[in-house]
């Protein structure tokens, strides 16, 4: 099963972050040379953010594809740090996700809670 697991990561991290970056633009509609340097120009910064401005994104998909064949579903959470003024990424296990009994699916439920391990200093 690790085996496996390994494989799939090594392979999947090559598809979703290859070397020239983890984002690609498509154009969909009428295309002028405006629409086209401003869409270059959001596949560079976000390159650039996920690439270098995000230091542990990399790390976070990494072990997030690692378990994925393991759990079945996995979730990656990108918020704003306050504190170090920048995006960060984490890998939320799906151990962590808790989802009411009655809801449908993961969309549609009223509630989706993730619960967080927090050290007294902390709190």
């Amino acid at each position: 099963m690790a085996e496996a697991s390994v494989d799939f990561a090594s392979s999947a991290i090559k598809e979703l972050f290859p070397p020239s970056g983890p984002v690609r633009t498509d154009f969909v509609g009428e295309l002028d040379r405006a629409v086209i340097e401003r869409g270059e120009r959001k596949c560079e910064f976000m390159n650039w953010q996920l690439t270098h401005q995000m230091a542990g994104y990399y790390d976070e998909m990494e072990q997030l594809l690692s378990q994925l064949p393991l759990g079945g579903s996995q979730y990656m959470k990108v918020r704003y740090d306050s504190t170090l003024r920048r995006p960060v990424a984490e890998f939320v296990p799906i151990d962590e996700i808790l989802v009411p009994y009655a809801a449908t699916n993961f969309y549609t439920a009223p509630r989706v809670t993730h619960r967080q391990l927090v050290t007294r200093q902390q709190y």
